[in-house]
């Protein structure tokens, strides 16, 4: 009876010209397997311990999957490999607490926010005030590449005589704050925190936000390959309800001491 449905169904599918491509048929019985990528070397979203991958995001996208139902490989990477491989369809999504604004010209799709999260500004200097765009002047500014901050410290910070320069990775940034190499770091918030608070970044202080940012900035987001929007809708279905489980809450105080969207 049910193969007969189906054949009807496929039969009219074909008479209508609304017939689905293999892969979104696939998508919409939901057993494809998906390949999503997390940034390497990312505490506490995505690190190895003991030769097991851990992490906020690697336990989002466990979640995600599991509600999906469907079978996923994760694939750690740099930060510039990510987008690279979401743009090439080498990754169906990626998981990295990027903003909607990261990229606007790449043509991803954008989840509703599964976190929120402040950049801030860390330095070596116990003797530097909060910093501004007012007194930026002469300071140089490290962040990562290819990102809101670098495009806010860029927009922001650049004009006022600071000298920007971009890192790969977070720890990278870390080591060239901590040596002295960039006046300050600018950093996602809970990456800046978990630093802070570790053996090797006692050496480094907080320096405050950069003021006079979009609410758009803080609102990270899942980024979905621009020829899966069906995905984004499974994908958003699947963090509502990961949220309404209380699934998502476990995963959000196994990493931090409060809850973060």
């Amino acid at each position: 009876m049910e193969r007969a449905l189906l054949i009807a169904k496929t039969c009219l599918c074909i008479l209508t010209g609304c017939l689905l491509s293999p892969a979104a048929l696939a998508e919409d019985e939901g057993d494809d397997v998906l390949i999503v990528g997390v940034q390497e070397d990312d505490r506490p979203f995505a690190y190895k311990e003991a030769n097991e991958l851990k992490g906020f995001n690697v336990d989002i996208i466990r979640a995600i999957c599991t509600q999906m139902k469907v079978s996923c490989g994760i694939r750690p990477m740099s930060r510039w490999d990510l987008k690279r491989e979401l743009k090439s369809g080498g990754v169906d999504f990626v998981v990295d607490g990027w903003t909607r604004i990261d990229d606007p010209d790449a043509g991803f799709y954008y989840s509703h926010p599964y976190y929120r999260s402040r950049d801030v500004f860390v330095t070596a200097d116990e003797k530097m005030q909060r910093i501004s765009p007012a007194s930026i002047a002469g300071k140089t500014v490290g962040v990562l590449g290819e990102t809101a901050a670098a495009q806010a410290i860029n927009e922001h910070c650049a004009p006022k005589g600071a000298i920007v320069s971009e890192f790969m990775n977070n720890q990278e940034l870390f080591d060239a704050v901590a040596e002295g190499h960039v006046d300050v770091g600018y950093v996602e918030g809970y990456v800046a925190y978990t630093y802070l608070k570790s053996p090797e970044g006692y050496s480094l202080h907080p320096a405050g936000l950069l003021p006079g940012l979009s609410y758009e900035f803080s609102e990270r987001c899942i980024a979905v390959r621009a020829d899966r929007p069906q995905l984004l809708s499974r994908i958003n279905k699947a963090v509502d309800e990961a949220k309404l489980s209380g699934r998502y809450q476990q995963i959000s105080l196994t990493y931090f001491a409060f809850m973060n969207y």
